[in-house]
């Protein structure tokens, strides 16, 4: 229904708000975010790609931070303590036990471990286009 959409996208916007306040508060240079362009109005509870244009909005309305979308591919069961799949193919999966992956020596929230994994792949993107103070990452999964 139209309430619910509208609602929706007030909660989009709130959390959305939220992030950049967050950002600015941090003195990031860059955010990494998930590249969701394939989850656009699939239905669901939550229009991540509505959230996403939000907060790159809001960022470039008010900073100068760099938004860097990355695949999140693998990101919720591969390990960050190894080289990132999509960088040098090498990986390790973990094993699912509900929210939780299971690796050899550790296990790990799977949101947490893919927030990781999207760092590691925003940080990587960013290495060779000057150096930054600081970075934060926002997985919305």
């Amino acid at each position: 229904s139209k309430k619910i959409s509208q609602i929706k996208k007030h909660k989009a916007y709130c959390v959305a708000r939220d992030i950049v306040r967050q950002i600015m508060l941090y003195q990031v240079d860059a955010v990494a975010l998930e590249k969701l362009n394939w989850v656009e109005n699939k239905g669901g509870k939550w229009d991540f790609s509505q959230q996403q244009e939000i907060i790159e909005r809001k960022v470039l309305e008010k900073t100068s931070i760099q938004v860097i979308k990355v695949s999140p591919a693998y990101s919720s069961y591969s390990n960050p303590y190894l080289k990132d799949y999509l960088i040098d193919k090498k990986i390790e999966k973990g094993i699912a036990k509900g929210r939780i992956i299971k690796f050899k020596d550790f296990e790990i929230d799977r949101d947490f471990l893919a927030s990781i994994n999207i760092a590691n792949r925003g940080l990587e993107k960013i290495k060779n286009k000057g150096k930054q103070k600081n970075s934060m990452v926002f997985s919305q999964k």
